[in-house]
């Protein structure tokens, strides 16, 4: 009897530790775990007119409408004060909604478009800290102002719950500005999520960065950061110089991280960033994660990464006249239950910003980087999760 404890205890730690690695094989991308793979199944195209023209646009983005289970893509112009509202399913204009600049209904400057609903906005310009909430005819319905020097993050949409926006936070911009160009001013690891009431406009800033992942020091790609909605009530963050996921509860965000879980590509190799470089130049050099995506109609995950630079291969820049390393695209598919079971790399000169629609992932074309892209039509890869055979 006295050496039955002993063993079960052994027996129990033996037990635990075969579980630990079997989790481990099943978020690592280079197990033998892998079952799907995305597959081209499809293009779409989106016609354009004169005035949302490639040449004539200010930004673009897709958004998923629980109430409809459908994905639209808002796409603004330039050339005039609209949010344009088109439905990639039927590729035509879906809702176009008008907004002032001027006037007791103006808002100036606009550089930030966050759908409430299909015919509801909330835009704004996060550079000022100034927004509006208006409705499909350009009518303010309630304007939000504060003094912050973080910023909400423009390249992302706010996720909305119950009577609040979920956004994903950028850091300190004119410390970062600083630290970009003159490299003489200290990285500031601020609070990355904001909630926003849009009864009372009370706001409230939630999870610092980590610790562990400072030392990459890449708090500038604060772009290549993400958050999505999971099923329920489930928040998932993905930093863009970390393996891991951080998983929130959008009831409690006070509470920080309920769990993380590791979603490891084997492409994607992090790497601290280079002393004395440039941290701009340094994001081109290296590798990291980008968007996280949630599959509501097959029940997985996409997450999105950057290969290092590809010798020899260089790509146009949005800046006119320059270059940049050529990085391919890979995407890491992961179940429910954050279990990696698919890996794939697709040519990073072909796509830009993913999505997903009842067919598949999608993916917008980068126009910055091909010579022959359609002026006329935006165009879109629709890739199919299919089990290896």
């Amino acid at each position: 009897m006295k050496i039955f404890y002993p063993l079960l205890a052994l027996g129990l730690w033996l037990l635990l530790q075969s579980c630990d690695s079997k989790q481990e094989a099943l978020t690592d991308a280079s197990s033998s775990t892998l079952t799907l793979t995305l597959t081209l199944s499809d293009t779409i195209y989106l016609p354009l007119d004169e005035s949302t023209s490639l040449s004539n646009r200010l930004g673009s983005t897709p958004f998923y409408l629980p109430e409809e289970d459908k994905t639209y893509f808002i796409h603004t112009p330039t050339s005039k004060n609209t949010i344009q509202v088109y439905d990639i399913e039927k590729a035509s204009l879906a809702l176009e909604i008008p907004y002032q600049v001027t006037g007791p209904d103006g808002i100036k400057m606009p550089a930030y478009y966050t759908p409430i609903a299909k015919d509801s906005f909330f835009i704004g310009n996060h550079l000022t800290n100034t927004y509006a909430l208006i409705n499909k005819e350009g009518k303010v319905l309630k304007r939000f102002r504060w003094q912050d020097k973080q910023r909400i993050d423009p390249f992302f949409a706010g996720i909305r719950h119950k009577q609040q926006l979920i956004f994903l936070l950028s850091p300190d911009y004119h410390t970062l500005y600083q630290f970009n160009y003159t490299n003489s001013a200290p990285l500031k690891y601020d609070s990355l999520l904001l909630t926003l009431d849009l009864r009372t406009g009370e706001r409230k800033k939630y999870f610092t960065w980590p610790k562990k992942y400072q030392k990459y020091n890449f708090l500038h790609t604060d772009s290549n950061n993400s958050i999505c909605r999971g099923p329920g009530d489930t928040l998932v963050l993905s930093l863009a110089a970390s393996h891991e996921l951080y998983l929130f509860d959008l009831n409690h965000l006070e509470a920080g991280p309920i769990g993380t879980v590791m979603a490891k590509s084997s492409m994607v190799k992090l790497t601290p960033m280079p002393k004395g470089m440039n941290p701009v130049d340094a994001s081109y050099e290296s590798s990291m994660y980008g968007r996280i995506i949630y599959d509501p109609y097959r029940k997985l995950y996409y997450r999105i990464g950057y290969t290092l630079p590809i010798k020899g291969k260089m790509l146009k820049s949005v800046i006119p006249g320059l270059q940049r390393p050529k990085k391919d695209v890979v995407v890491l598919t992961l179940d429910s239950h954050f279990n990696v079971i698919g890996e794939d790399r697709i040519d990073g000169a072909l796509i830009f910003m993913g999505f997903v629609t009842p067919q598949g992932l999608v993916f917008k074309e980068n126009y910055v980087n091909q010579e022959t892209a359609p002026q006329d039509a935006f165009r879109f890869f629709v890739f199919t999760p299919k089990k290896k055979e």
